[in-house]
């Protein structure tokens, strides 16, 4: 473990956190360690047991669109004139993403000064039988006390998983909660229906502390209302963001609101968000002269203030509904061919068919007929690939059936479908070696029953006994290139950075084609894309 003066710089604190993903499995209630208990007594540990009442926070739990609807809140309020603090996760790139002070990730300095005071803080403390917080409950009290002692206005938290037992759910007193869209997902440890998910997430809600949702499912409706009506408070589901005003800020400029983030389902996370930051401001004791201000005019006149509009409209969120251009390699294209990848970590049956009308929309609006056959040769040839990747506790076949759909009813057919490990997953430890990769085999296989329209495509792990060692899977060294108008030549790739540079040579071998891939599944996946192509720049 790092302690040494001469070791506690950037990246010795890396290494330390390194250490605690895979010190114990995640939580579930059957270790000391791993009790939500356990954060009451570090918060304690680390002297924020009075401060913490009285940060300023939004606390939004779901499990679609909340991290979505964290990035529109932090824009309008940062627009506004608030000093931001927004902690999200997971991280794409680079663990700082995870904290930002108004709008930026926290920087390398902040992070090296405030990690080894929490560090040592709690080390001091831990014994075998009371060990150091896990990953994420570490990550969060290091967030929590980065944002006290730099002093922002208003905390912007992202619940991790769930919401009851969750580690953001240490914060006493939030200003005001949402709840975005519910779905399934986590249900070994969520619970197996909406009620019980529905439960979890509701576990953020506190006394005298107003509620917000977006529309739900009558189901999980149901249990959000039980426990608000437990806790005497307001659950009011908001209304759609057209209904939230009549009439933009003419100081905006904008006779239209268009987002910063892409896809008609994120009309629903700025509904919620906009009815937030509301909330927050009449809430708050002295909000920003602009938020006030602009509180007045759309109570007054429905008008939707500037820096509501503003804040919409430039905020950015990575790694969802993203469109990424290869500019490394359409500097060496012709014409208008080009290598364009788009970005969304969609990982829930409701998140991908919103994926998947999300790009079959983009590709179809990207290309000047409107559509481009896969096999033409003329100068606006356009070839599409699908890089996909899930954990093995999801059930890929509801994750890859949107996506078939999409094939079907829009004729938008992959060339070929590349299914590849992430690099950066915490399922995989740094020295754990060369890949197995019969997890991939599994997708592919499930994927191609799908598009043979059988009911169901998923494949048993066990089917693909013998499957999956690297000698299995496609070598860009060793293996003849691969066939891009050969029909059903799916394939599993043994690496990201051997899938990436075999896309490359790909759009290099066809200049003057439009190669659009479509990365989705997990974030994980993504984030690895993210740092190839963006060559590690900080998102």
């Amino acid at each position: 473990m790092p302690t040494s003066e001469g070791s506690r710089d950037y990246q010795a604190a890396l290494a330390a956190i390194g250490t605690l993903i895979f010190s114990r499995k995640r939580a579930d209630g059957s270790s000391w360690g791993d009790d939500f208990a356990t954060m009451g007594t570090c918060v304690k540990q680390l002297g924020l047991e009075e401060d913490l009442p009285k940060l300023s926070v939004i606390h939004v739990a779901g499990t679609k669109g909340k991290g979505s609807t964290c990035a529109f809140v932090e824009s309008i309020l940062r627009t506004a004139g608030c000093s931001t603090g927004l902690f999200t996760s997971p991280h794409l790139v680079d663990i700082r993403e995870r904290f930002r002070f108004n709008g930026k990730p926290v920087s390398e300095e902040l992070f090296t000064k405030h990690f080894w005071t929490v560090w040592d803080k709690l080390q001091s403390h831990a014994t075998p039988e009371n060990p150091m917080p896990t990953y994420f409950r570490f990550l969060t009290l290091l967030g929590l006390h980065m944002f006290i002692r730099e002093e922002v206005q208003v905390v912007v938290l992202e619940v991790g998983l769930g919401g009851r037992w969750d580690a953001t759910n240490v914060v006493p007193a939030p200003v005001v909660c949402g709840v975005t869209s519910l779905g399934y997902d986590h249900v070994e440890l969520l619970g197996h229906t909406l009620t019980e998910i529905a439960g979890e997430k509701a576990g953020i809600f506190k006394p005298t502390v107003p509620a917000f949702t977006s529309p739900q499912d009558a189901e999980a409706m149901g249990s959000l209302q039980r426990r608000a009506d437990e806790l005497q408070i307001p659950l009011k589901v908001v209304e759609p963001l057209e209904e939230l005003y009549s009439m933009l800020d003419p100081a905006s400029g904008c006779d239209k609101l268009n987002l910063g983030l892409a896809g008609t389902h994120q009309r629903l996370n700025a509904a919620l968000a906009v009815t937030l930051c509301r909330v927050w401001a009449q809430r708050t004791p002295d909000p920003p002269s602009k938020l006030a201000a602009g509180e007045k005019m759309l109570a007054e006149q429905g008008m939707l203030p500037a820096c509501y509009v503003e804040g919409l409209q430039k905020c950015t969120w990575p790694g969802r509904a993203q469109v990424l251009q290869d500019e490394e390699v359409n500097a060496t294209l012709e014409g208008e061919g080009s290598l364009t990848f788009y970005l969304d970590g969609a990982h829930t049956e409701e998140s991908m068919v919103e994926c998947a009308r999300w790009f079959s929309e983009s590709v179809i609006n990207s290309s000047p007929s409107g559509k481009q056959r896969l096999t033409e040769c003329g100068p606006l040839a356009t070839q599409r690939l699908l890089l996909f990747n899930c954990t093995v506790e999801r059930d890929p076949n509801c994750l890859l059936r949107p996506l078939a759909s999409m094939v079907k009813e829009r004729d938008l057919a992959f060339a070929k479908a590349l299914f590849v490990p992430a690099d950066s997953s915490t399922s995989i430890k740094p020295d754990a070696g060369d890949k197995d990769v019969k997890w991939q085999k599994t997708l592919l296989q499930t994927w191609e029953g799908l598009l043979q329209d059988k009911a169901d495509g998923t494949v048993s792990v066990a089917q693909t006994d013998g499957i999956g060692k690297h000698e299995d899977v496609y070598s860009i060294k060793t293996e003849r290139p691969l066939d891009l108008e050969c029909p059903g030549a799916n394939i599993v790739m043994p690496s990201v950075h051997t899938t990436l540079e075999w896309i490359r040579q790909q759009a290099r071998a066809r200049p003057a084609c439009r190669t659009q891939v479509l990365v989705t599944g997990s974030l994980y996946l993504v984030g690895d894309i993210l740092r190839v192509v963006r060559r590690g720049v900080p998102l």
